[in-house]
């Protein structure tokens, strides 16, 4: 092998690495989450997801009250809001950027501080 060939054949490898690394990491599979609203509470209470991960939050208002579902990232920016009135469902879709703590809540006055709280967990 020739020092010519050997520098073409590091350079290719080094030329594919990089590519490979530039690349984006595969895409996560689309994921739905049920979620109830109700006279104070939102059900379930927690959920887990990734940075990335396509979600649809299938929600359902079981209560005789018009609620509606605020989710923020952990740096209090909303990313989702919507009105979901007595026995309605709609469909809300988010796919979190950034990892952390992040907040479901309802945003009606005095709903939240009765119990109409989630949180959801991003890992990165």
């Amino acid at each position: 092998m020739t020092r010519r060939t050997l520098a073409c054949g590091v350079a290719l490898i080094l030329i594919v690495g990089t590519l490979a690394a530039c690349s984006s990491p595969p895409s996560l599979p689309p994921r739905t989450l049920s979620l109830e609203l109700s006279e104070f509470s939102i059900t379930p209470g927690a959920f887990a997801a990734r940075v990335g991960e396509p979600l649809t939050f299938k929600v359902v208002n079981t209560g005789v009250l018009e609620h509606n579902v605020s989710i923020s990232d952990s740096s209090g920016k909303e990313w989702v809001l919507q009105s979901v009135k007595p026995g309605q469902t709609t469909e809300l879709l988010l796919q979190p950027s950034s990892a952390g703590q992040w907040a479901i809540i309802c945003t009606l006055p005095g709903h939240t501080m009765a119990g109409m709280t989630a949180s959801m967990m991003v890992d990165p």
